[in-house]
């Protein structure tokens, strides 16, 4: 999103909106991103369209959607980037808590 700020410069800035977890994600976390679909984009985007009209979109996720899988713990650190951030982990790259198999 582009807007103007005092000194007429440009800002480039985003928002990323969140909302109760699914089932999927409520096992890791108490929130998760809103996610749009497509068929809504248009909508959400519209400068007419009326804000209240929008909450109905900000909910979970369906259920189906995602996809979960470990991942090593590279992900813990943002100097770390590229795809094998998402890369499935294998059993001898997983840190398990103590007492666990």
């Amino acid at each position: 999103m582009a807007s103007q700020d005092d000194d007429d410069a440009e800002v480039v800035s985003c928002t990323l909106l969140t909302c109760a977890p699914n089932d999927l994600m409520s096992k890791i976390h108490d929130r998760m991103p809103v996610l749009l679909p497509p068929g809504e984009w248009d909508r959400w985007l519209h400068p007419d369209t009326d804000v209240d009209s929008l909450r109905d979109l900000l909910v979970p996720a369906p259920n189906d959607l995602l996809t979960m899988h470990p991942v090593t713990t590279l992900v813990n650190s943002v100097r770390n980037k590229g795809e094998v951030l998402i890369a499935e982990a294998s059993a001898d790259q997983l840190i398990l808590p103590e007492g666990a198999e």
